[in-house]
């Protein structure tokens, strides 16, 4: 478990007292008590606006390395927002997250090499640059012999590469592309949260345009182009969909895998 997810479960568990100790001052009638709870409460929320600062910038810290790592050119990088946790349902047993974070975290490793995808998103070669994501998903996955993933694939995805290409799509298309605006889009649409449904996935393909007059769009009919609807890109059609008589039934598969699995590796960015 790295820095960032060990930030997130002490958010999730700080969340949990919150809860506790609201539930506690409904109860309580001692002034004392109310006002010593109440800056427990106060506490615990600071603490947790520190954490979520501190989140936003490891995922720009992130980037910025991996750009090193790649040897490109600096980005200049927009501060990220910061997210609003959601409060769990079931309470958490604490844990001494100074402990953990005392330990030198992980290294990153990514699985394949994004050289090529930086290059071609910088020159904004939409097309090429989808391509490539393609092909380096089926790498990380090791199915590139077959062109397409199936289900247990795609939950085993690494996170670390899922948020490396989301990175680079959404900066170097300035927000109009990848992954976490397309998960957002969703849940513009009326989708939960790592759910699917297929009546707002019709919803999702309009605002996208991945359908045109009611009828979904095959591969070479995509817009690959910076005019293109927001959230076009990906467009997780693998190379192997494209030539399957199954091809839209696959992409729906696809979409729905990853939507779960897009939450668990962006869930920094809860919302309530």
């Amino acid at each position: 478990m790295d820095e960032r997810q060990y930030l997130l479960e002490a958010i999730k568990k700080d969340l949990a007292l919150i809860k506790r100790i609201e539930d506690r001052l409904r109860g309580e009638d001692d002034p004392r008590r109310q006002l010593k709870l109440e800056t427990d409460n106060e506490e615990l929320w600071q603490r947790i606006r520190d954490r979520k600062a501190h989140l936003s910038s490891l995922d720009q810290e992130e980037l910025k390395k991996t750009v090193s790592y790649l040897g490109l050119p600096p980005l200049k990088l927009e501060p990220l927002p910061l997210p609003e946790p959601l409060i769990p349902d079931e309470d958490s047993s604490s844990i001494s997250l100074q402990k953990q974070l005392e330990d030198k975290p992980p290294i990153t490793k990514f699985h394949a090499n994004y050289s090529k995808l930086c290059k071609l998103l910088k020159a904004g070669k939409w097309r090429e640059a989808d391509l490539e994501t393609a092909r380096l998903m089926l790498e990380v996955s090791k199915r590139q012999n077959f062109g397409w993933l199936r289900a247990r694939d795609i939950e085993n995805f690494p996170c670390q590469d899922i948020r490396i290409i989301n990175n680079l799509w959404v900066n170097f298309s300035q927000s109009k592309f990848g992954f976490s605006t397309q998960r957002n889009i969703w849940r513009n649409v009326g989708g939960q949260p790592g759910e699917f449904d297929g009546y707002c996935f019709l919803k999702f393909g309009n605002r996208v345009g991945w359908r045109r007059n009611d009828d979904w769009l095959k591969y070479n009919d995509l817009s690959f182009s910076l005019d293109a609807p927001k959230g076009h890109l990906p467009s997780l059609q693998l190379t192997g969909l494209r030539n399957e008589p199954d091809w839209l039934s696959l992409w729906k598969s696809n979409f729905k895998s990853f939507l779960s699995h897009i939450e668990t590796c962006l869930s920094n960015e809860y919302k309530n």
